[in-house]
């Protein structure tokens, strides 16, 4: 499969600006959270935090503790600003390339919704082994196409 290029790549900045989305979502949004800080707890004190495919920023930021540093990923950069404002630090990347971290650095990393949108998803698990500290703790989110909540939000 060819690979696209980045003008053939969905935007997903348009899906935040639905009316509905903050409404419908946000009770999925608390229960991510949730299990989010739970995985997290151990994390050290002053740990960076990586969200691969980040949205908007809104669960990275809202999980953040104020001393951990909060890198948020994505391809659009209309997204990325939106982290940004939230206090995150942007940095814009194709999760299908080798990604622009450093071994070992990421003490926990998120893929929230986004690995079913990666061309090779082995790729990017391997990348997160890659940049994950040892003892680093990976959280994955898909979501859940088939429930009847996600249906009728949609």
């Amino acid at each position: 499969m060819a690979k696209p290029n980045d003008q053939q790549r969905e935007s997903f900045a348009g899906y935040y600006d639905r009316p509905a989305y903050d409404a419908l979502f946000r009770w999925i949004d608390i229960r991510k959270k949730a299990i989010i800080r739970g995985a997290f707890a151990d994390l050290p004190h002053g740990a960076v935090l990586f969200d691969l495919g980040c949205g908007s920023g809104t669960i990275l930021s809202a999980i953040a503790r104020p001393h951990d540093t909060a890198v948020a990923g994505d391809l659009d950069l209309r997204l990325l600003q939106r982290g940004r404002d939230r206090g995150t630090s942007p940095l814009g990347l194709d999760f299908d390339s080798t990604l622009p971290i450093a071994d070992r650095v990421v003490d926990g990393a998120l893929i929230i919704d986004a690995i079913e949108h990666t061309e090779f998803p082995r790729h990017i698990l391997d990348e997160l082994h890659r940049v994950l500290r040892p003892g680093g703790v990976l959280v994955i989110f898909t979501p859940p196409y088939d429930s009847h909540a996600w249906i009728a939000a949609e």
